[in-house]
């Protein structure tokens, strides 16, 4: 099955050969993860059940796993909002639409712009941790192409806060049904940097059973 891959941004003391490993199936799918449920935006997060395997997550359909680097973050909010407008074509196909988040704090308003989706809790940072830990200082913020981003996100009204740890980077993956492994892995490189929406759809055509005859 096809990859594709995008450049990673490495600081700290993140290794380059960790930061540009691709992450398997293999690497997440016995990630504990558990299911958030938000009753309504002023009420706290909770969660359902106890933890699940990610692999549960695509056993039986291929799923769409938005890596979110702060739920407070306007530029994550524009990002969920995006993939969440599009989750009809994605239903259409047959695929699954995942948030996987690493703290709980901003979860309720995050749910709003991720109204088509289902949210997850990564209590050990796994997820992340397979996509490099990959930390960017504040001092991006200023980054033109951060700049650039950030007046993307209010073009459309999203707005956000400074609430949480918003310095580890995100991702998103495309993962085909049971074994068929990941067919597109996005690494942000910096602060709002998406996945391409055509590079997503494009993976996800290579994810969906083909019809018989």
């Amino acid at each position: 099955m096809k990859k594709c891959f995008l450049p990673c941004f490495v600081q700290g003391n993140t290794s380059a050969k960790a930061a540009s490993e691709p992450v398997t199936t293999e690497k997440i799918k016995d990630i504990g993860l558990q299911r958030m449920t938000v009753a309504g935006r002023d009420t706290p997060v909770a969660t359902a059940g106890g933890s699940i395997p990610a692999g549960d997550l695509w056993k039986d359909q291929p799923a769409i796993v938005f890596v979110v680097r702060r739920p407070g973050c306007a530029l994550c909010r524009e990002h969920a909002q995006d993939l969440s407008n599009k989750q009809p074509d994605f239903a259409a196909k047959g695929v699954k639409l995942v948030g996987v988040v690493h703290e709980k704090l901003g979860v309720e308003e995050f749910s709003g712009f991720f109204k088509n989706g289902e949210i997850y809790f990564d209590e050990e940072k796994a997820f992340f941790n397979a996509l490099g830990m990959r930390w960017e200082g504040l001092s991006s913020l200023m980054k033109p192409s951060v700049i650039s981003n950030a007046k993307r996100a209010s073009a459309k009204g999203v707005k956000g806060n400074l609430k949480g740890e918003g310095r580890l980077l995100g991702g998103l993956l495309v993962v085909g049904s049971g074994d068929s492994g990941i067919a597109f892995e996005h690494r942000e490189a910096v602060f709002g940097d998406h996945a391409s929406m055509d590079a997503i759809m494009a993976a996800v055509d290579t994810v969906v059973p083909k019809p018989s005859g």
